[in-house]
């Protein structure tokens, strides 16, 4: 008789990783708060107050999502964001080339 052995933490690891995903975009709408801070009507302590919890929580959210989602989440993201990529720019290079060549 065969014996399956099932996999029984995929499905934990699968909502580590949406757990994951979820701070990291939930981060991001922290610091995206900040920018309606200045619109309420806080007095300005305040409102100084409001931006840096805002910006103390999502440091936390984002190192709690990078920390779940590990070094290659994190290391794609980082290249993803990269404007200078190799990959662009031998594409850049390879146009050129044939552009040269129709020419």
């Amino acid at each position: 008789m065969l014996v399956r052995h099932h996999n029984r933490n995929y499905g934990h690891r699968k909502w580590l990783n949406i757990l994951g995903i979820v701070l990291f975009v939930f981060s991001y709408v922290l610091y995206g708060g900040i920018l309606l801070v200045p619109f309420t009507s806080f007095n300005t302590a305040t409102k100084g107050l409001i931006c840096t919890v805002l910006l103390i929580l999502k440091g936390i959210t984002w190192w709690m999502g990078v920390i779940i989602l590990g070094k290659e989440f994190l290391s794609r993201y980082f290249k993803y964001l990269n404007i200078f990529r190799s990959d662009k720019k031998q594409d850049c290079c390879k146009h050129s080339q044939s552009v040269k060549k129709a020419q």
